[in-house]
């Protein structure tokens, strides 16, 4: 047996690796060793290259991935070497081969999805380091092949299916999501136990919904639907909303492994209106249910509104300033066209559903890189930037529904998200929900 090792119960032949990489066009010599890293034992592939070769270290991967060598047996580390050290005799000197450095500076982007932030996790207690972030390659931190799969099987556990070669062929925990488009997620793993109550993030981000979203799990399972403009353009390009909607009440009601302890939906802003419109698509499912409407600071986003007016507003913005908020203008020009391709109803729809509405009470917090330059009052400034939220959305609500219950919140419309209000939110549902 040439160069046979074990390793995370696997037996492998060295030799049969190293044969595979001087298969490849451009690489001279190979030696695969088992060395430790990050606390963790990997294959590691040292090579030296022809001198006109291009060859990088990800090609060589991918080229032995694409092999036929199972994935155990592809190597998670790749060191490129002008000379291998050899013995007296000529062989190569496997003892003196370089041990490998693998912490580079990670960069450490936070998680903007829950998705991302449950797979983040995970990763982190598998790796027993948290220093890198959803950018960082996490072959860099020791990721393996074996510990790709039980990544993929642990997020099963939350709803979010992945391929392990994703994970493999991009290294990254936002890249492996952006090539498997991720829906909706559970926050924790599903307790047949508890209920479930779905949030619908509409426009504000998952990372926002955190507090709520913690404070939750405490006594539901939590069910996330992800923010509509990460996917908007490729699932729902020529749609409207019913088709969003339908997709979203499909979602629900297939992937959780219990769908009728749904209890309640709840949303911020537009999500609070994507809820209204899920707990009335759910109810003509499930006729007999219980499944109350949780709105923070929701407002109606109509065709005229979310379409017409918000561009027109964008449109008066100065040149200077549009140039000066670049990102800003293109996030809020990427709304504009969703909400016109949505087509949402003119007029908010009846509903027979129990709804609540917590009222943000301040005005909203302007951002003071914004405020320095552009030289008009708050209350244009605030029109300028938040458009419709300068309205009673409470008056606008209770038209169609007068007996609803609303509540004042003593912040802004960000602000209601902090986790000094969640609890009110918490308690109103454990309160409002029929128990299984």
């Amino acid at each position: 047996i040439d160069n046979q090792v074990k390793l995370r119960g696997f037996r492998i032949e060295l030799g049969e690796i190293e044969s595979k990489a001087l298969g490849i066009e451009g690489i001279r010599q190979a030696v695969c060793e088992v060395k430790n890293v990050n606390g963790t034992d990997h294959l590691v592939l040292y090579y030296t290259a022809d001198s006109d070769s291009t060859l990088a270290k990800d090609d060589v991967r991918n080229k032995l991935q694409l092999s036929s060598l199972a994935e155990y047996m592809v190597p998670d580390v790749y060191i490129a070497m002008d000379t291998l050290p050899l013995t007296a005799n000529g062989k190569v000197n496997r003892r003196a081969l370089p041990e490998p450095e693998l912490n580079s500076t990670a960069e450490c982007v936070a998680p903007a999805t829950s998705a991302e932030m449950q797979m983040l996790t995970l990763c982190r207690e598998m790796l027993g380091n948290d220093a890198f972030g959803v950018t960082d390659d996490l072959t860099k931190w020791g990721m393996t092949s074996l510990m790709a799969m039980r990544v993929v099987l642990q997020l099963c556990k939350y709803g979010i299916r992945i391929k392990v070669n994703d994970l493999l062929k991009t290294h990254t925990i936002r890249g492996t999501l952006s090539s498997s488009i991720c829906l909706g997620s559970l926050a924790a793993p599903f307790d047949s136990h508890k209920q479930t109550v779905v949030i619908t993030c509409g426009e504000t981000k998952s990372l926002s919904l955190m507090p709520l979203t913690n404070a939750l799990k405490a006594y539901f399972n939590v069910y996330i639907l992800e923010p509509l403009k990460e996917h908007f353009s490729i699932l729902f390009a020529d749609d409207d909303w019913r088709e969003v909607i339908e997709l979203y009440h499909e979602m629900v009601e297939n992937l959780l492994p219990d769908p009728s302890g749904v209890c309640a939906f709840a949303g911020h802003c537009f999500g609070g209106q994507l809820a209204y419109l899920m707990a009335d698509r759910w109810k003509k499912e499930f006729p007999e249910s219980n499944t109350p409407v949780i709105m923070l600071d929701s407002y109606w986003h109509n065709n005229t509104y979310a379409g017409k007016n918000m561009r027109e507003n964008l449109d008066e913005w100065p040149e200077d300033i549009k140039e000066q908020f670049g990102e800003m203008v293109e996030d809020i020009s990427t709304t504009i066209a969703m909400h016109e391709q949505l087509k949402l109803p003119e007029h908010i729809p009846a509903s027979d559903n129990h709804i609540v509405l917590f009222r943000a009470m301040k005005p909203d917090r302007i951002p003071e890189d914004i405020k320095k330059v552009w030289h008009i009052s708050d209350e244009e400034l605030r029109q300028r930037l938040f458009g419709n939220r300068m309205i009673d959305n409470e008056t606008d609500w209770k038209k169609v529904k007068p007996d609803m219950e609303c509540y004042q919140v003593d912040d802004d419309h960000m602000g209601i998200l902090e986790s000094q209000h969640v609890q009110k939110y918490v308690k109103w549902i454990l309160n409002n929900t029929k128990k299984i």
